[in-house]
């Protein structure tokens, strides 16, 4: 039963009586699934059960649960949930997630809040689970999917399209991913609100409020935030209640130090600002890792929770990477020294507490990361590489064309002058270009192709054609440059719209959601050869050979030799490894990231923090 509190004001919520699942009436799903929809939803809800199980499995909680005490939320201020000063109402222990989203007045409408470390995400994920057992016992039951909104980066656009342009993890078929979220049959869990910079937050709780108000308003949605990040938050979601995870009791940390470690709590005790740390679930969890057996504990000399804090983590850490001897990533493979270790992750987590983000993308390292001495050797690499290919394609180009002409010794002048030319506009796009941009799709526009492109075409045609007409007329006479003018204009203004057509074209796609590790590169490579090569065969008689070189630079090759330059440049610089992927993967037996997707993050933001101050 819950507790009866002595205020007047305080609501009494019975969850106790509340058995087996409670379905709001009126919200059913717009159409029910046909056999083909019912297969592909079977897969979504798969692929959602595999990923919430395996972040399940990865937490530290040694099959115990720490099941913190739940306050109930009600009161509603501007539309919205909001924190007040009202007492709120303490529901009854071991009282779930789910059992509170069933509840009538929350109508599957729910925040989860806390404190970091409290659990908010181990709590979303436990609901997560609960719901997708009743989706797999309910065919017209929405399937619940677990959202970051942390990935949303574009304040312009509506939670209804980012959750599409989300799913593509799941499902590549944008118009199924359209269907699913219009018919409702996705159930948004949205994690991260507290990740985003504050300046976005109360942009981000305008747009799922009016995501809830829509035509196609989800039936349920719920929200998890740190307490105070949502507290001082401008704007309040329009959500039915909220509950807030409070600090675990002494009762609650003795039963799980109960199991193998009984003798820490007796010395932890003696210490009321460290005990203040594990009332969160999280340093809970790490402290009997951070303190095996028998090692020494001079908590004694810390005054200040801060203080007892970098302890716990310090110890942490040197006791992980001192752990694995024989690494399954490594293999025989020499793995890297703790140094190595720390040093690395250090340098990851300063570079992704600049650029305030939590999750890192193997695709999104810059040239801006290097130091100042490497970053300019960078800039240099990268425009000789570039002007070199430019100038040697062009200038033997234009030699052939002009060679075939007027004679091989004044083509292999104006080669020359035109490769060097070209090498050198091409060396300064190559040098000035200090952010790489993968590209890992194509769109094709007509209206660009024929704005830009033909009027430019003609431009460069008569332009083209005079010049190289006035030159030689004044050496070799009248005739000979008008012959010679209309050759080049008709030349350049061919290259001008089918080239300059191609490359106006043909713009890069984004794809917001990564499935694999280092995805963007991978499929900038492919992209580069097919343009290269479709170019090479469609244009490259018509033209000057190689012309599909310089269309595969442009689309991806450049961002490749740029990526992989830049890894290569830090690896010298002894800042990272060579092999992100394996070191990723290593740092996850070590307990420090863990992988969704082609993403990864630090297993919490306070070890983040750690190691981004760590020198």
């Amino acid at each position: 039963m819950a507790q009866q509190d002595q205020h007047a004001n305080r609501d009494l919520y019975n969850i106790g009586t509340v058995e087996g699942n409670v379905f709001i009436e009126n919200q059913k799903l717009d159409c029910s699934p046909n056999e083909q929809d019912l297969r592909l939803l079977k897969d979504l809800r798969s692929q959602v059960e595999n990923g919430v199980t395996s972040w399940l499995a990865q937490n530290f909680h040694h099959g115990i649960s720490l099941n913190p005490d739940r306050e109930l939320l009600l009161e509603r201020k501007e539309r919205g949930i909001k924190p007040v000063h009202k007492p709120a109402t303490l529901l009854e222990k071991n009282t779930t997630a789910l059992q509170v989203f069933d509840l009538p007045e929350i109508t599957g409408k729910l925040l989860i809040l806390g404190h970091p470390g409290s659990g908010k995400t181990t709590e979303l994920m436990n609901l997560a689970q609960a719901l997708l057992k009743r989706a797999k016992a309910q065919s017209n039951y929405p399937i619940p999917v677990i959202f970051d909104l942390s990935t949303w980066k574009d304040d312009r656009q509506s939670i209804q399209a980012w959750l599409i342009d989300s799913l593509s993890t799941y499902q590549e078929s944008l118009p199924l991913r359209q269907q699913w979220v219009k018919e409702r049959r996705i159930l948004p869990l949205l994690d991260g609100l507290d990740e985003l910079p504050a300046e976005r937050q109360a942009g981000c709780v305008a747009r799922i409020n009016e995501y809830l108000g829509g035509a196609n308003a989800p039936f349920y949605l719920a929200v998890c935030c740190r307490w105070k990040v949502y507290k001082f938050c401008q704007k309040a979601l329009e959500l039915n209640g909220a509950i807030r995870l409070k600090d675990l009791s002494n009762e609650q940390i003795i039963t799980y130090l109960d199991v193998g470690r009984s003798e820490l709590y007796s010395s932890i005790s003696a210490y009321p600002k460290l005990l203040v740390l594990l009332r969160k679930p999280f340093f809970l969890s790490i402290i009997t890792l951070a303190y095996p057996p028998g090692s020494e504990q001079k908590w004694q000399r810390f005054q200040t929770t801060r203080e007892h804090l970098n302890h716990i983590l310090r110890n942490y850490i040197e006791q992980m990477v001192k752990r694995v001897v024989e690494s399954r990533t490594y293999g025989r493979r020499k793995a890297p020294t703790p140094k190595q270790t720390k040093k690395w992750l250090g340098w990851l987590a300063r570079q992704m507490k600049q650029q305030s983000q939590t999750t890192f993308l193997i695709e999104d390292l810059q040239p801006s990361m290097l130091p100042n001495e490497v970053q300019l050797r960078y800039q240099q690499s990268i425009g000789l590489i570039f002007g070199l290919t430019a100038g040697l394609i062009f200038g033997q180009g234009i030699m052939l064309v002009v060679g075939l002409a007027f004679g091989a010794r004044f083509g292999l002048e104006c080669g020359l002058m035109a490769g060097v030319g070209f090498g050198l506009i091409f060396y300064r796009i190559g040098y000035a270009s200090l952010r790489i941009n993968p590209i890992e799709a194509l769109k094709w526009s007509w209206s660009k192709v024929l704005k830009r492109v033909v009027i430019g075409g003609l431009v460069i045609a008569l332009t083209g054609g005079l010049t190289a007409g006035l030159i030689v007329g004044l050496k070799y006479g009248l005739i000979t440059g008008l012959i010679l003018g209309a050759t080049a204009g008709l030349t350049l203004g061919l290259f001008a719209v089918l080239f300059g057509g191609l490359m106006l074209g043909l713009s890069p796609k984004s794809v917001p959601v990564k499935r694999h590790p280092n995805q963007g590169i991978k499929r900038s490579a492919l992209i580069s050869v097919i343009a290269g090569l479709l170019s090479e065969l469609l244009l490259g008689k018509l033209l000057m050979s190689g012309v599909g070189l310089i269309v595969g630079l442009v689309f991806g090759g450049l961002a490749c030799i740029q990526h992989f330059l830049l890894r290569l440049l830090l690896h010298r610089a002894e800042l990272f490894p060579l092999d992100y992927v394996r070191f990723f993967n290593y740092c996850n037996e070590l307990r420090f990231v863990q992988q969704v997707g082609g993403r990864y993050s630090f297993v919490h933001k306070y070890l983040q923090d750690h190691f981004a101050a760590m020198e």
